[in-house]
């Protein structure tokens, strides 16, 4: 498998899986050339296309740049990551110049799990809003042209972690979808949620 064009491993070779992508279309009234539009292959179409992204990176220590790489080759634009692994809550830039991702992340003290969300570089001016409500969800509002998206991250517990653990996370999730719907935004939920289908026979009804 080969290098990035600025000399970066690709993901797999890293021993990530890619991420899971979904894009989302708006209107967008603006059909000229304009420095932060999207367009299809150079040229404007009418719309808006905005690809969205979740990735369990495993960790972000150390390989940012690496990140900003697979995302750019995948032509992400925004991205929920999981286990970013990063102390505290914070923002930062990362990757190579004119490559370059914002990260905001919320983490905890231990420094493991953690959620983040990043967003290219030509995107920044479009975040209007980001909410931290624990270390393992997190939301960003977007202002695309027309509509307002509201991406929700989430990293749910795993298999064998307590049941109070799980509650608080679908609560916190809840909390969010519904500050959402009653604020009429569009929303898009993303994430790892570690959902395992059950090996027991289902009972019929």
């Amino acid at each position: 498998m080969k290098d990035t064009t600025n000399g970066h491993r690709p993901a797999r070779r890293l021993g990530w899986a890619a991420p899971a992508l979904l894009i989302y279309e708006c209107a967008n009234p603006h059909q000229g050339s304009r420095k932060h539009s999207l367009h299809v292959d150079g040229k404007p179409d009418g719309r808006l296309r905005v690809r969205l992204g979740s990735w369990n990176v495993v960790s972000m220590c150390g390989r940012g740049t690496e990140v900003c790489e697979e995302l750019r080759k995948r032509r992400v634009d925004v991205c929920c990551s999981q286990e970013v692994r990063w102390r505290g809550q914070g923002e930062r830039l990362i990757g190579a110049r004119g490559r370059r991702y914002k990260l905001w992340w919320s983490g905890n003290e231990k420094g493991v799990g953690g959620v983040g969300v990043l967003v290219k570089e030509e995107l920044l001016e479009k975040v209007v809003e980001v909410q931290r409500r624990s270390d393992r969800v997190m939301s960003i509002v977007l202002a695309l042209e027309r509509e307002v998206v509201r991406v929700i991250c989430g990293y749910g517990p795993q298999t064998g972690r307590s049941r109070e653990e799980e509650d608080r996370f679908y609560d916190e999730m809840a909390s969010e979808w519904d500050l959402g719907s009653r604020s009429k935004l569009v929303l898009l939920g993303l994430g790892d949620f570690n959902g395992h289908v059950d090996k027991k026979k289902l009972r019929k009804v």
